[in-house]
C-alpha cells in the first residue's frame, strides 16, 4: 500500500504547478500518518511536498520529525533536504551545517558533497564582499576626515590672515597717530619758552573772558524798585 501511494505522489510532483494535487497528497499522507504516527518516511514525504509548496517552514517541521527514525540513509536525505531548505530560506551558514550532517551519516551522498562546498564558497564569497565593503567603508570615512581637516586648516589660516590684517591696520594707525603727536611736539620745540609762556597767558585772559561773556549772557538783573521815604513833618 505504501509503495503505491509513493508512486502516485511522484507522479503528482512531475505535473507543474498543479498545487491542488499536491495538496491531496499531502491530505492522504496526513491520513496515513494518522494511523501510522511512527512512520517517520510519511512524515519525510509530507516534508518534501510541503518543500514544492514552498512552505519551508512546515518542510523543516516534518523532516525534523522523520529525523527520529534509526535509518541512516534516510537521515542523510533529511539532512540533505534541510540543508536544501536552508539554502532557499538565505541562511547558508545552516544549510551548510545540514549539508555536513548529511555526508557523517552517508559519506557516499555526493550530491550533499557538491551542495556543501557550493554554500562554502557563497560563504567565502560573502565574506570577502563584507571585508571589502568594510575597506570601503573605512577609506571614505578616512578621506571625509582628511577633507574636514583641510577644511579646517584653510578656515584656521583664513582667520589668521584677517586677524593679521586687523594687526596691521592697527598698527599703521598708531604709527599715523604718533606721527601727528611728533609732528606737534616737533612743533611746540621750534618755539622758545619766553613765547611759550605768553602764549599761555593770553589764552588764559582769553578764556577768561569768554567765561565772563558767556556769563554775563545768562544772568538776568532785577529792576531796582524805588523805596518811598516817609518823613515827619
Amino acid at each position: 500500500m505504501k509503495k503505491i501511494i509513493y508512486i502516485i505522489c511522484f507522479s503528482i510532483l512531475i505535473a507543474e504547478d498543479n498545487q491542488l494535487l499536491i495538496d491531496d497528497a499531502i491530505n492522504s499522507y496526513m491520513d496515513l500518518l494518522e494511523k501510522n504516527p511512527n512512520d517517520y518516511e510519511v512524515n519525510y514525504n509530507i516534508g518534501n511536498l510541503n518543500y514544492y509548496k514552498n512552505n519551508f517552514e512546515e518542510a523543516i517541521n516534518k523532516y525534523n520529525q522523520a529525523l527520529k527514525t534509526k535509518d541512516t540513509s534516510l537521515q542523510s536525505d533529511i539532512y540533505y533536504n534541510l540543508g536544501n531548505t536552508y539554502y532557499n530560506l538565505g541562511n547558508y551558514q545552516k544549510s551548510k551545517e545540514y549539508y555536513k550532517k548529511s555526508l557523517k551519516a552517508n559519506s557516499t551522498n555526493e550530491d550533499a558533497r557538491h551542495n556543501y562546498e557550493f554554500v562554502n564558497k557563497i560563504i567565502k564569497q560573502n565574506q570577502s564582499q563584507d571585508q571589502q565593503d568594510q575597506r570601503d567603508q573605512n577609506d571614505g570615512e578616512q578621506s571625509q576626515d582628511q577633507q574636514d581637516q583641510r577644511d579646517q586648516n584653510e578656515v584656521g589660516e583664513e582667520s589668521q590672515d584677517q586677524q593679521d590684517q586687523r594687526d596691521q591696520n592697527e598698527v599703521g594707525e598708531e604709527s599715523q597717530d604718533q606721527q601727528k603727536n611728533n609732528q606737534k611736539n616737533n612743533v611746540d620745540k621750534t618755539i622758545s619758552p619766553e613765547q611759550i609762556l605768553e602764549r599761555e597767558e593770553a589764552e588764559a585772559i582769553l578764556n577768561s573772558l569768554k567765561a565772563n561773556e558767556k556769563n554775563m549772557m545768562k544772568r538776568r538783573y532785577m529792576s531796582v524798585k524805588t523805596k518811598k521815604v516817609l518823613k515827619d513833618w
